[in-house]
């Protein structure tokens, strides 16, 4: 019967997906980019293999998508593969479901549990996308099984298979911990209380965790601090009330399981409290215990508390099979009247996977009844969102265009049009397109994509930018000149734009560079406050590139300035000897003579040929910028190493470090510790290493820099200097 129903559950997803499936949205495309990343580790060979495999994400873990690896390799990158991967998840929650209740309850028990799990609208909806709730709903579920399993931890292998599933489900998700931390808790102290084999029992339990640990720890390592920096925050109760934290779950229980089931879980819940007097200690722990952790955090979305519906179905489902079998002589009516209800509840499961979400039927059994659907149609929707015949469309572009590769900016950011959606299909089709989104636009754009109609986020903003991008291309000398138009499922359109710099004429290449400079000058003054001794100069290939808005170079240099970016923050950090050169420029000619604006649409290069930090302007730089919360004790800089102690003021203790920083290849700056210490307390090089490995090297955001280059940097005579090995 279980094998039939996961088969049942697998064709009906492969159907789903056949006759349309649904559209990639904001968080699927991240996840499944993310796959990607993993299924390719060992293609790049910019940095070590390690960092490849540990940095496939930095937020979210990276197990789903390692699970995706073979997948791909058996079946190629793919959609329908990410689809097979997600259903793969559910049908280890439903087996681990339908373990958990035969264990407990008995057979009839445990298939009622597995099909009403399988039948809730939001374990139907996740195993169609490719998100991390139902991954981490059945590694949690199955780990539950396997503490079970153990027989209260006197089973060595299946608590080594408890620990290998505590491991993988920690690197499913961070909140794996929030449900199971009670459980696990309360199994230990069980244990403890138990006489016989009590120390095999304990060694057990803690051989589970210590391999959980042994599994996660790599990756946590090297991402915990941007985890705690990140999204600390998200921990409180935020704006909402004690009293709506605590409720919020069971409010949102009928969207996650509809009308229908809710009355079934009412129903079976009640006849469990009837029928079983004293309920199973696990599920209770699990419920209550994961309830009462979720509920504090206050970053809140009905999906979170997936994990919370295996012990309430088990729950209730061993209340209908109690209330079916309590009276013998009613045993054969009451059977009747489960069935024909289940029956109900599999034509719901037809409903939500089969009618289209925007036909008649659709909308009309999507409306809301109180405060959910009365069911919530997720049929295939068969929308085409046009990022592929879009990127596509770039991508014959450059080949005409002689160009290895391309940024294409795409201004929406609509649940099914943005910049994430972009990426995603871009890195699937191994597109020569770089996708990206408003920042800075339109620097750094050879095409935008705009779409008119419903933009979602930052409305007005995005609103702006598109309309700009349309009126200017309707100006006689254009920068944006249309392509085409791809006509998408909410009757808006999506207008492809490429970039393409307009020849002023009668206009001398002197005069434009001269005014390059110039203009330039007020760009550069954003990051760069010069002192003393500044010059800035601009360098042409020839004068027809120059009159078409492409110069060859942009020198920079100053005796003395300070550095920062003063848009945000008014403080800089004083260096001199100051010299970097911009290359390969691109720039809007039209713009530059008619509106005394420097466009810069795109750049090569960047060497950063010298420069020099006095430990004292470091020192001062550190202290002005704490707003009085760090006291500087002492600043060094010798034989290539950097050595500090600060005395962090709010709240009070100190810190003392030693670190080696030095230029890698010319390609960026990196740095190792070789000591730390905190309030006293040494910390191991290794450690602090592992923990700050994320901000090595320290220069980001160059990578779409064809030609990056630092020059050599020394520390020495408490001075940070770097300096070029070509001449002038």
């Amino acid at each position: 019967m279980l094998f039939l129903l996961l088969l049942f559950l697998l064709i009906a997803n492969v159907v789903w997906f056949q006759l349309g499936g649904g559209p990639l949205h904001w968080d699927s495309s991240v996840h499944l980019l993310e796959s990607l990343n993993a299924n390719r580790v060992g293609e790049g060979t910019d940095r070590p293999y390690w960092k490849q495999f540990l940095y496939v994400s930095w937020y979210y873990p990276p197990f789903v998508s390692y699970v995706s690896v073979p997948f791909y390799l058996l079946l190629g990158e793919s959609e329908f593969t990410a689809l097979l991967v997600m259903s793969s998840f559910l049908l280890m929650l439903v087996v681990s479901v339908y373990g958990i209740a035969r264990r407990i309850f008995g057979q009839d028990v445990a298939i009622l549990s597995a099909f009403l799990i399988s039948m809730c609208p939001v374990v139907i909806d996740f195993s169609r996308d490719f998100m991390l709730d139902l991954p981490l709903a059945s590694m949690i579920t199955l780990s539950m099984f396997l503490m079970l399993a153990s027989s209260e931890f006197t089973n060595t292998r299946v608590s080594i298979l408890l620990g290998i599933s505590l491991g993988c489900g920690f690197l499913t998700r961070w909140t794996f911990l929030f449900f199971l931390v009670i459980p696990i808790l309360y199994a230990f102290f069980q244990t403890v209380k138990k006489i016989p084999e009590r120390s095999a029992r304990v060694r057990n339990l803690l051989l589970s965790i210590f391999i959980g640990a042994i599994l996660s720890t790599p990756w946590y390592s090297v991402h915990m601090l941007q985890i705690l920096t990140g999204r600390l925050g998200e921990l409180g109760r935020g704006e909402r009330s004690l009293f709506h934290n605590i409720v919020y779950y069971l409010e949102v229980l009928p969207e996650q399981v509809s009308w229908i089931l809710i009355m079934i879980l009412v129903a079976g819940t009640i006849s469990f409290l009837k029928y079983h007097h004293k309920p199973h200690s696990s599920l209770l722990t699990w419920f209550i215990g994961s309830y009462a952790i979720i509920s504090m955090i206050s970053f809140k979305q009905p999906r979170f508390s997936i994990p919370l519906l295996p012990p309430l179905i088990i729950a209730a489902s061993a209340g209908l099979i109690g209330w079916r079998n309590h009276v013998p002589a009613k045993l054969r009516k009451r059977s009747l009247v489960l069935q024909s209800v289940l029956a109900l509840v599999l034509l719901q499961y037809f409903l939500i996977t089969f009618i289209p979400v925007t036909s008649g039927a659709g909308r009309t059994l999507s409306q809301p009844l109180l405060t959910a659907p009365v069911i919530p149609i997720k049929g295939p929707s068969g929308a085409k969102w046009q990022q592929h015949e879009i990127l596509q469309t770039v991508e014959e572009q450059i080949k005409k265009s002689n160009k290895s590769r391309a940024i294409l900016r795409v201004i929406p950011d609509h649940i099914y049009f943005n910049r994430q959606t972009f990426e995603y299909v871009s890195t699937l089709q191994r597109f020569p397109i770089v996708v990206s989104g408003i920042t800075g636009f339109p620097a750094f754009t050879d095409y935008v994509v705009v779409k008119t109609g419903d933009l979602v986020e930052d409305v007005v903003k995005r609103q702006v930018l598109s309309e700009s991008v349309i009126g200017n291309s309707r100006r006689p000398r254009p920068l944006f000149t249309e392509i085409k138009r791809f006509p998408l499922p909410d009757e808006s359109e999506a207008v492809l734009f490429r970039v393409t710099p307009q020849r002023v004429d009668n206009i001398s290449d002197v005069i434009i560079l001269q005014k390059v400079e110039r203009l330039a000058d007020q760009f550069l003054k954003k990051y760069l406050r010069p002192l003393k001794g500044y010059s800035l100069r601009a360098m042409a290939f020839d004068s027809t590139e120059t009159i078409g808005g492409h110069i060859k170079s942009l020198r920079v240099q100053a005796k003395e300035a300070e550095l920062g970016d003063f848009a945000f923050k008014q403080i800089g950090l004083r260096a001199t000897d100051i010299d970097f050169e911009l290359f390969d420029i691109v720039f809007n000619p039209v713009d530059l003579m008619e509106k005394d604006t420097l466009q810069i649409l795109s750049l090569a290069g960047l060497h950063i040929n010298g420069m020099s930090v006095k430990a004292a302007n470091l020192k001062d730089y550190i202290e002005i910028s704490s707003n009085g919360k760090t006291l500087v004790e002492e600043l060094s800089m010798e034989n290539g190493k950097l050595n500090l102690r600060v005395h962090q003021l709010r709240p009070d203790f100190r810190i003392s470090a030693s670190a080696r920083i030095w230029t890698n290849e010319h390609r960026n700056i990196s740095f190792k510790f070789e000591g730390m210490k905190v309030s006293s307390v040494p910390i191991h090089p290794l450690v602090i290493n592992i923990l700050t490995d994320p901000f090595d090297p320290l220069l980001t955001g160059f990578g779409f820099l064809s030609d990056f280059q630092v020059g050599r940097l020394t520390l020495s005579n408490d001075e940070l200097t770097i300096y070029s090995d070509k001449g002038n």
